[in-house]
């Protein structure tokens, strides 16, 4: 289940180059527990999917 307001995942893309950037990493920047990111959007792809989507629509 992907969440509606994905602005947050944006800023999180500042932490670093995100190929290098594991998830762990992105849950300490975003504020959020590693699990949740897995339970939203699975893996890191699905995640960089909809942070590229969002940012399209800027």
């Amino acid at each position: 289940m992907k969440t509606k307001r994905p602005d947050w995942l944006i800023g999180a893309c500042d932490a670093g180059p995100f190929g290098a950037t594991s998830m762990p990493q992105l849950g300490e920047v975003i504020g959020v527990l590693q699990g949740s990111l897995y339970n939203a959007y699975g893996d890191k792809q699905a995640l960089f999917l909809e942070v590229f989507a969002r940012y399209q629509k800027l």
